[in-house]
């Protein structure tokens, strides 16, 4: 448990709290510039008014990185769920073209119908491997997207660590 004493709009305040001192020290900073910043900006509220208007700010710098943080998780949960569903496709067809394959070397019939037979399956197999290449192709997106989104979220939290240091 640590406990700081800081220094928010010309009061003192003891915080407590399981976190760092460190972070504390940031929290209480980062309030005080608000609120300092609020009563420039509107120099006849009171101290509870600025305080209020503040915190209301402050909620909706909260609430804003919450919700870009909701739909990225989103964003990103997407392209991974495709390539879940593009690998699992890939494994399901891989079985399939396994029976057939057996199927093809099971059976004993006459040339010709198995000429039709082998045809059919030529044709699907085609299909099938088209159907791979494809799969393939929109797994590559999906992990560049993956990669762009690793990128961009990798940079915000470089700027979240500025922002911090700034702070």
């Amino acid at each position: 448990m640590n406990k700081v004493t800081v220094k928010i709009a010309n009061h003192e305040y003891t915080i407590v709290g399981e976190e760092k001192r460190e972070y504390l020290l940031q929290l209480a900073a980062h309030v005080d510039e608000q609120i300092e910043a609020t009563a420039k900006a509107n120099p006849k509220l009171s101290q509870v008014m600025t305080a209020v208007l503040t915190s209301i700010n402050i909620a909706d710098e909260y609430y804003s990185e919450v919700r870009k943080n909701l739909e990225f998780k989103k964003t990103l949960s997407e392209p991974i769920k495709e390539l879940e569903d593009c690998q699992n496709q890939i494994k399901s067809l891989e079985r399939v073209i396994a029976l057939k394959d057996d199927e093809l070397g099971k059976k004993d019939i006459k040339i010709e119908e198995w000429k039709v037979l082998a045809t059919e399956k030529d044709n699907e197999i085609a299909s099938l491997k088209s159907n791979i290449i494809e799969t393939e192709h929109r797994l590559i997106e999906a992990e560049e997207i993956v990669n762009d989104f690793q990128n961009r979220l990798y940079e915000l939290q470089l700027k979240i660590v500025d922002l911090e240091e700034k702070k």
